[in-house]
């Protein structure tokens, strides 16, 4: 009937994303998008490095790469 990934995409539609903010500082922030599971359990799916109120500057599936983005920034 439904493919794997269809019901992935099915069940992200039906539990929504969420975003939290992991840092704020020197006029950027680290934001982490993910699914809050049926469970209580937060899923990572992208992280996003953001001038607060602008979009995003950088998107990554890896934390760490958009930490060494701000990094990079920052100097």
């Amino acid at each position: 009937m439904f493919s794997g990934a269809t019901l992935s995409v099915l069940m992200k539609s039906i539990q929504g994303m969420r975003a939290r903010v992991l840092w704020s500082g020197n006029c950027l922030e680290l934001i982490e998008l993910g699914v809050q599971e049926a469970c209580g359990y937060f899923r990572p799916v992208r992280y996003e490095v953001h001038i607060p109120g602008e979009t995003a500057l950088y998107k990554s599936e890896s934390q760490h790469s958009a930490q060494h983005y701000i990094r990079m920034l920052l100097g």
